[in-house]
């Protein structure tokens, strides 16, 4: 009998580590993270820009299967692989941060108004981790968007 306990407390680990593994972030250094991260900014611009998310993608599966496919284009696998790790952890950070606003905090982000706006910390650590780096258009693909005043 202690034996069959053992071997279910042994299964109920493994389905508790599986579990775990399965909602693990992948992280900046693959494009499934960036990926992963697409799914965030679909869902913001859904609630915090509606007509223009139709505009642009018409439902969310169109959103996701849009990043997907260019996050995955040879020039932005290219940037993952040859960019310093510093720089893409500091992107990831900033990416991370405003993708999880609220539409009050993304306005307020994007107007920049003043040193202490949401992911301020975030955008000034990805800029000095990537000085001298072209960020630009790899940013464009991941769906980051547009500030009105960028630092």
């Amino acid at each position: 009998m202690p034996r069959v306990l053992v071997v279910l407390q042994l299964c109920a680990l493994l389905i508790c580590f599986s579990c775990d593994e399965g909602g693990k972030d992948p992280g900046p250094f693959v494009a499934q993270g960036w990926i992963d991260r697409c799914e965030s900014r679909c869902d913001q611009m859904e609630k915090c820009n509606y007509d223009q998310f139709v505009f642009d993608h018409g439902d969310w599966d169109n959103c996701y299967r849009a990043c997907e496919s260019r996050l995955t284009r040879d020039e932005n696998v290219q940037f993952i692989e040859q960019t310093s790790d510093a720089c893409l952890q500091a992107l990831y950070s900033d990416v991370k941060c405003v993708f999880a606003l609220n539409c009050e905090d993304l306005s307020a982000w994007k107007d920049m108004d003043g040193d202490s706006y949401p992911c301020s910390s975030e955008d000034n650590a990805a800029d000095n981790a990537c000085e001298g780096i072209s960020t630009e258009d790899f940013l464009d693909d991941c769906g980051f968007p547009v500030e009105t005043n960028p630092s």
